[in-house]
């Protein structure tokens, strides 16, 4: 009788492709739901309901966003990661590398996306760098990090397998 062989691990594409998918709609209804709810908020606060013109510049200011900073952070962050842990398998096998290390190349990468896609963006100073840094940044770490909760992506998933040694 032979040994039972153990559980096969999901292949590594397959689970790129889920945390790409679960990550991505994350950022993208998250933001969806923020942005609805400061039109909510604001419309309130004004006592009237928004026309169509406010609408579609809500619309129009939400996607702009979401084109030019929100998912090209996402996407360069998300492949750095992908590739970062086949060259440090240890900096994906636990939380304790895994958060930190997201949310450093987040923010890491905030820089090229702001500087060269995120043309409608006008910071004033230190302090609107600061605070879209960390929007931005913050938003799409936790993104990246929530569906990593399920075992099927948790902290080790893409890193390569160990070798006995």
């Amino acid at each position: 009788m032979s040994d039972p062989e153990p559980p096969r691990r999901p292949h590594w594409l397959v689970c790129a492709l889920a945390w790409t998918l679960g990550s991505g709609l994350l950022l993208t209804g998250g933001f969806a739901v923020l942005v609805v709810g400061l039109a909510v908020r604001l419309s309130a606060q004004a006592g009237t309901a928004p026309g169509p013109l406010q609408r579609q510049a809500w619309l129009a200011v939400a996607t702009t966003v979401l084109a030019q900073a929100l998912l090209p952070l996402w996407a360069a962050t998300l492949a750095s990661w992908l590739a970062l842990a086949r060259v440090v398998p240890r900096m994906d096998r636990g939380w304790r590398t895994l958060a930190p290390g997201v949310a450093l190349l987040a923010s890491l990468w905030f820089a090229p996306v702001g500087a060269y896609g995120f043309s409608v963006w006008q910071p004033t100073g230190a302090r609107d760098v600061v605070g879209t840094l960390v929007l931005c940044a913050g938003g799409v770490s936790a993104a990246l990090l929530l569906p990593r909760l399920s075992r099927h992506l948790a902290p080790g998933t893409f890193a390569p397998p160990s070798t006995p040694g």
